[in-house]
């Protein structure tokens, strides 16, 4: 099963202007993930945060969700940041159990620029994307 990024991924995703094709949004009031019957870019989006009722026309903020995996893709893509995810299995004679290991490595020059190990692999990576992208957002605001 894909997973999607959260909520305030989305939130920073739409700050940064990603426009890639989803299966899901966001309202801004909500955590609640909305999936949709057709793939919608920004533009479609924006189409659907009119609202209307008999007196007047409001906006509601909406949020594209792409997953994980396409969040990994733009970062790659457009910022050159690799994000990278593997597992260990750890065995005792008791128990054995699995630890996700997420590395960020920037594809100009190499650079580790986040490592960390989770026991679970969809809040490694959710964790690493939020990370890398307010950074990008600090970068861009300084400028």
């Amino acid at each position: 099963m894909e997973e999607y990024v959260t909520r305030e991924i989305a939130e920073l995703l739409r700050e940064l202007d990603f426009d890639g094709f989803c299966m899901a949004y966001y309202r801004e009031e909500t955590e609640e993930l909305h999936l949709c019957s057709e793939k919608m870019d920004k533009k479609s989006l924006e189409n659907r945060e009119y609202k209307y009722n008999s007196t007047h026309q409001y906006k509601l903020r909406l949020y594209l969700a792409p997953t994980q995996q396409m969040a990994k893709a733009w970062l790659r893509e457009v910022h050159q940041i690799y994000i990278r995810d593997d597992y260990r299995i750890f065995e005792t004679e008791k128990m054995s159990y699995r630890d996700y290991y997420i590395e960020a490595k920037n594809m100009k020059n190499n650079n580790l620029l986040y490592y960390g190990a989770f026991d679970d692999l969809s809040f490694g990576v959710n964790r690493v994307i939020k990370y890398m992208l307010e950074r990008i957002k600090e970068r861009r605001d300084k400028n």
